[in-house]
């Protein structure tokens, strides 16, 4: 019954995840079957956990049944598993269910004018001095398309109505549609110092650890990354991290 009662939970997450991106809303939400929520405070919760971007929220399934909502300046982190996406037909489906995902509450400035940070939630990928964290969104992207032409009936000396002289209808004018697209944001981050951006691209990657730059630029080249994708971001800025642990004194 326990379980029954958690599942039904969680399965309201996710339809209200996809109810909310169907109406076009601009926020972004994962859900996951478990989690591990540790407070600022000490204590620790577990249950399904569905984790919003814009505005930045993590919702906790509790046992009786019941949804507590926690605001990023609370955690200080939550590890889930079992990530549970769910398809344009609205069916829930269950991604890698060995793959565990650490998020955290950050202090963060989204508008470098301001003066007051945001506490928002992030992604860590990896470990080390330099943290690399990333934030996912969801962005519009246009794509063009081109009517297929139609032609009813026909017209004088059997021509299609709508076609020239050879029986061909013309050219449909392109249209253009915005379909969602779900992007990454990455960050770095050193000790107490702020988030810094850091766009994909190795050119990017070597100006962030310029004084690693030549053995990083080699390892690039000799493992073929291109610093484009979160994976190979985490294996390069987890090399620099060994580098400088190897020069530290």
């Amino acid at each position: 019954m326990k379980n029954l009662l958690l599942l039904s939970v969680f399965v309201l997450l996710a339809t209200a995840a996809l109810a909310q991106t169907r109406m076009g809303g601009s926020s972004l939400r994962l859900t996951f079957r478990l989690g591990r929520v540790v407070l600022i405070s000490g204590d620790t919760l577990d249950g399904p956990v569905a984790v919003q971007f814009g505005p930045d929220l993590l919702f906790l399934a509790r046992p009786d049944g019941s949804v507590r909502t926690l605001i990023p300046a609370a955690i200080a982190a939550c590890a889930v598993q079992q990530e549970m996406a769910t398809t344009s037909t609205g069916a829930i489906v269950a991604t890698d269910p060995n793959q565990v995902r650490l998020f955290r509450g950050l202090p963060y400035y989204p508008d470098r004018n301001g003066k007051q940070p945001e506490m928002a939630l992030f992604e860590q990928l990896g470990g080390g001095p330099v943290l690399l964290l990333r934030r996912p969104r969801l962005a519009q992207r246009t794509v063009a398309y081109v009517p297929l032409p139609l032609t009813v009936g026909s017209g004088l000396f059997s021509v299609p109505v709508g076609g020239n002289s050879r029986g061909l209808p013309p050219p449909s004018a392109p249209r253009y549609i915005s379909l969602p697209e779900l992007r990454d944001d990455f960050f770095l981050i050193r000790a107490s110092d702020e988030l810094a951006p850091l766009r994909p691209g190795l050119k990017e990657l070597l100006l962030a650890f310029p004084a690693l730059a030549s053995q990083l630029r080699a390892y690039a080249q000799e493992h073929r990354l291109s610093a484009v994708s979160a994976r190979e971001l985490t294996e390069l800025v987890g090399y620099a991290n060994s580098l400088s642990a190897i020069g530290a004194p």
